[in-house]
């Protein structure tokens, strides 16, 4: 079974600040301390942090990261939180994809689904780098899976093309990244990130859908490698909890059965 997309506008000239450089920025490491404020903002000025507190036994509690001031630049606010929220504890992928305390769920909802699905395709890149040995041209020349479902084969084809094309499955992934970034960046499309248009909210569900097939992909395919870096980073986990929690993909869609990622938070 082949399951086409359709094509694509063709990318416009992106905004200052907002160069496809500059999207795929995140510097992903987890075992060190590192500080992923945007360039030129400062973190302590954006982001308010909870007090710490005194634990029983006198030592401090971990720091929390859950507010936004109402003075700050709420849409590169919004973004620090989502990196300080990760960079401090990924496993907690609830609190990383809620919106923060003192929201308004009507008027906020979809700048922040926009803000977190900028940071999902930050993760990406390093996600389809982990693959890069395993996954090439001649062990993955289509981007198939087998067996999901009763034995259904699902083949992806590449949307970039017109009409839609078979291709090998690491160029799969780096074409659907690489889309995505530039859709996010269209000014037609999104002309700002703080008002999301119904024309935006509905390309983003389009993207939703194609970014999930990436880690589906690796969970049937590359389980090993797909093991190893969720229960480092829990990127699956975060991405298929964040869809569902924003409905942004029908139930019938999901392919990782939710059982899968007790095994990575252990």
């Amino acid at each position: 079974m082949s399951l086409d997309s359709h094509q694509d506008a063709a990318p416009k000239r992106n905004r200052p600040g907002t160069k496809n450089a500059d999207l795929f920025s995140w510097n992903y490491s987890l075992s060190h301390n590192i500080n992923p404020s945007p360039k030129g903002k400062n973190a302590e000025s954006n982001t308010t942090k909870t007090e710490k507190k005194d634990t029983p036994d006198g030592e401090e509690a971990d720091e929390d990261f859950d507010i936004i001031d109402d003075d700050s630049n709420s849409n590169f606010a919004s973004q620090e939180l989502i990196q300080r929220n990760i960079q401090h504890d990924p496993s907690k992928v609830e609190k990383i994809i809620s919106l923060p305390e003192g929201s308004n769920e009507e008027q906020d909802r979809d700048a922040w689904i926009y803000e977190q699905m900028r940071q999902f395709l930050l993760e990406l890149n390093h996600f389809i780098v982990a693959h890069a040995q395993v996954c090439t041209k001649d062990t993955q020349p289509e981007m198939k899976i087998t067996g999901v479902k009763s034995n259904e084969e699902l083949v992806f084809l590449s949307p970039i093309f017109n009409p839609p094309q078979p291709v090998p499955a690491i160029d799969y992934m780096i074409q659907i990244v690489t889309q995505a970034s530039q859709t996010l960046n269209d000014t037609k499309i999104f002309p700002n990130r703080i008002s999301i248009s119904k024309k935006g909210l509905k390309e983003t569900k389009t993207l939703t859908r194609r970014l999930y097939r990436l880690f589906a992909f690796s969970y049937y395919v590359h389980p090993e490698e797909w093991t190893k870096f969720e229960k480092e980073t829990h990127l699956s986990e975060r991405y298929q909890k964040f869809l569902k929690l924003y409905d942004l993909m029908q139930k019938k869609q999901f392919l990782i059965p939710d059982k899968a990622f007790k095994s990575t938070n252990k």
